[in-house]
């Protein structure tokens, strides 16, 4: 998909509405349509804040990352998770929308311009080991504060992050949802 890059670090850090990238995300969707593909994948946290305005521009079923995580979270009741996301997840919430019954924490409002910037800086392949130390230590302390499982909600934490089993990691449970549409199709 190709959309300028200025948008998504904007969004990424809350400083645009993500309803500026529908025509990007439904040009998106018509190639995937005219190539044949039997369902869409959308492996990008924040955008799901627009998913029901795709689910209109198309036929084709879009695979919910959010709810995926979300039906995780309350199989296994947890009753407090804690969320790491782009700040416009944050804001909009997406996640408080599915997680119904769970308390959910989020990093500081400081902390999560910091954790934005760091989700900018693994795109831009400039992410270093004191990023990963400080998504480490905010990690560590909504352990401490009590969450029971932390989700990654960007897909591009994973790739600083070391995946422990009080973490989930929503681009895993992405994988895990479409290998399981491929066995049932």
């Amino acid at each position: 998909m190709c959309f300028p890059k200025y948008l998504e670090k904007n969004i990424i850090q809350d400083k645009e509405k993500i309803e500026l990238m529908i025509p990007f995300l439904i040009r998106a969707i018509r190639q995937l349509e005219k190539g044949g593909a039997d369902f869409i994948i959308l492996p990008c946290n924040t955008l799901h804040g627009v998913l029901p305005e795709l689910r209109k521009n198309t036929k084709k079923e879009i695979i919910d990352i959010i709810e995926e995580t979300a039906k995780s979270i309350l199989k296994q009741k947890y009753s407090k998770v804690g969320i790491i996301s782009t700040s416009k997840t944050r804001t909009l919430r997406i996640y408080d929308r599915v997680l119904k019954g769970v308390k959910i924490l989020y990093p500081t409002q400081e902390q999560q311009g910091l954790v934005s910037g760091i989700i900018l800086k693994i795109i831009e392949r400039r992410a270093n080991k004191e990023d990963k130390d400080y998504l480490d230590k905010i990690i560590k302390k909504m352990l401490e504060e009590g969450a029971e499982k932390i989700i990654l909600a960007c897909t591009d934490l994973s790739n600083i992050v070391e995946i422990k089993d009080n973490i989930l990691d929503t681009r895993e449970v992405l994988v895990k949802s479409i290998k399981n549409k491929m066995r049932n199709n």
